[in-house]
């Protein structure tokens, strides 16, 4: 099957906020009028008909950028920017160029974007709480876990976000085990959530250093 490839985009103040293995190919862009209504402000042209009416000029601008910085490259040109793991071609077309030029690293965008990712979040607290109120590199039963948490309610709290059962009135072992699988071997903060065999038919997990 060849190669495809697409991109979308999205605009407006209360977006999706991108989740688990989206937040690493989003980029975030965003645009300050300095107003409080940016949608009554009069411009003289529109900027639609103008970029359909100017598109041959626009890419050939585009173009000579990229022609530019292939050039420069030829005669010891170069940027300091770490290639985007997955995105190695892209990174080097387009991102470099525009690095070249002293314009802003679209990869700069990329922490923010993971930063508004709930389920990282979810993850940070869990991983957290368990540092903090069990023991590195000890293993434990779901049952364990939980527990351990309920006379620690600020761990308490960050398993039922995340495995709360269906009628919302308790932590569901269930779902505790199929998140802990769905997280196994995510490092955050310098340490992972693993599976470490099973007792009596029950998995045992621990959290131990990535």
């Amino acid at each position: 099957m060849p190669p495809s490839s697409c991109a979308t985009t999205s605009e407006g103040k209360s977006l999706c906020r991108p989740m688990r293995r989206l937040t690493r190919r989003c980029l975030l862009g965003s645009l300050d009028a300095g107003v409080e209504r940016p949608e009554l402000r009069n411009f003289n042209i529109d900027i639609i008909e103008e970029t359909h009416a100017r598109r041959g000029e626009l890419v050939v601008a585009a173009l000579t950028i990229l022609r530019a910085w292939h050039v420069g490259q030829q005669v010891g040109e170069s940027v300091q920017a770490v290639p985007y793991g997955g995105f190695a071609d892209w990174s080097r077309r387009v991102r470099e160029p525009l690095i070249w030029l002293n314009e802003a690293d679209p990869c700069e965008t990329v922490a923010k974007v993971r930063e508004n990712d709930p389920q990282r979040d979810w993850l940070m607290t869990v991983v957290m709480q368990w540092k903090a109120n069990l023991v590195l590199d000890q293993i434990y039963t779901v049952q364990n876990v939980i527990e351990r948490a309920i006379n620690v309610p600020s761990f308490y709290n960050a398993l039922f976000a995340v495995a709360a059962s269906r009628t919302g009135g308790s932590i569901s072992n269930d779902r505790l085990g199929r998140w802990l699988k769905r997280v196994e071997g995510k490092i955050i903060c310098g340490v992972r959530l693993v599976k470490s065999g099973s007792r009596g038919g029950y998995a045992l997990w621990k959290l131990t250093k990535g």
